[in-house]
């Protein structure tokens, strides 16, 4: 008698998945190529005016960061100034470019004169763009 039985394991079923990866980056670069070129117009019977200006728009300046010390110092970008020095430097400035912006960040317990006078040559120069910075409070 022959109780053993022979258990014959199923052959696994195998995909050959080399083709669909094949097929998954060709529609990959398909779709990337034509959605760049999507993006730009591509109607070439127009015939664009030309501009009377000679050069493109700039984007507006950075603003000049003014901190204002408690100790009575002023620090304009990160570099610590005499306050002629800031004059001086607010004038230039207002020559360059008369859109500058001004951002005057007054420490709450310095002298508001001192803030005034920033406010007073920024006035002088030209300056007519000037902001005070001032922290949100935080909400619970």
């Amino acid at each position: 008698m022959n109780f053993r039985r022979t258990v014959i394991a199923p052959t696994p079923i195998l995909f050959n998945i080399t083709a669909f990866i094949d097929v998954l980056l060709v529609l990959c670069f398909f779709f990337l190529l034509t959605w760049s070129n999507r993006s730009k117009e591509t109607d070439l019977t127009i015939s664009l005016p030309k501009s009377a200006q000679k050069h493109a728009p700039q984007a507006p300046p950075a603003p000049m960061i003014v901190n204002v010390r408690t100790s009575g110092d002023l620090n304009v970008n990160g570099r610590n100034v005499t306050f002629e020095e800031f004059t001086t430097l607010v004038g230039k400035l207002a020559q360059l470019n008369p859109d500058q912006t001004v951002v005057i960040r007054g420490d709450r317990r310095s002298q508001y004169d001192l803030v005034l006078r920033v406010l007073d040559a920024c006035n002088a120069a030209g300056i007519i763009s000037v902001g005070f910075a001032a922290s949100v409070p935080a909400t619970q």
